[in-house]
């Protein structure tokens, strides 16, 4: 029949068509605000916990590169290409725990914010998304360290740093 005076349309939920849901990266930046919080709030509660705080982020990989390079380099002998292992050991440290840190964050995020998915009209995406920015802070934290380490030993040259670290 007829609508009612001041009803809205209904919306019909359509079946989706792929596997794979489109990335509305329109809603997702209508929502930046709750993301930057959920962010905020994921590196107020690390930081928090750690009895070190922001310390943290350094001694982390230093002491990961330290053990990589006393057994791989010192116990089975794993040479680096002529450069300094401790060097090459920390550069992949600091981007290994940026990838784990995110995957782990962004997998763990809709669980961790059921409530709020459940109670607020939002894309899904944007716990996932939030739970990338926190690690990005411990990455730009080791990326200056090994920075400031590759350039002292001379193990690698700056442009190639400073060209294939973001990647």
């Amino acid at each position: 029949g007829d609508a009612l005076p001041n009803s809205k349309a209904w919306d019909e939920n359509a079946a989706p068509t792929s596997r794979i849901p489109p990335l509305r990266l329109g809603e997702v930046l209508q929502h930046a605000e709750l993301l930057f919080f959920l962010a905020q709030r994921d590196v107020k509660a690390r930081y928090k916990q750690a009895f070190l705080g922001f310390a943290w982020a350094v001694i982390q990989p230093v002491i990961g590169a330290i053990v990589f390079t006393a057994f791989f380099n010192g116990v089975v002998g794993v040479e680096a290409d002529g450069s300094s292992y401790f060097a090459f050991a920390l550069v992949g440290f600091v981007a290994w725990t940026y990838f784990s840190s995110a995957l782990s964050g962004a997998s763990g995020a809709l669980v961790q914010n059921a409530r709020l998915i459940t109670k607020v009209a939002l894309p899904k995406i944007v716990p996932p998304i939030s739970a990338l920015l926190p690690p990005v802070l411990d990455l730009a934290v080791g990326g200056l360290l090994a920075l400031v380490v590759c350039l002292a030993t001379g193990g690698v040259d700056l442009e190639g740093f400073v060209v294939f670290f973001p990647m």
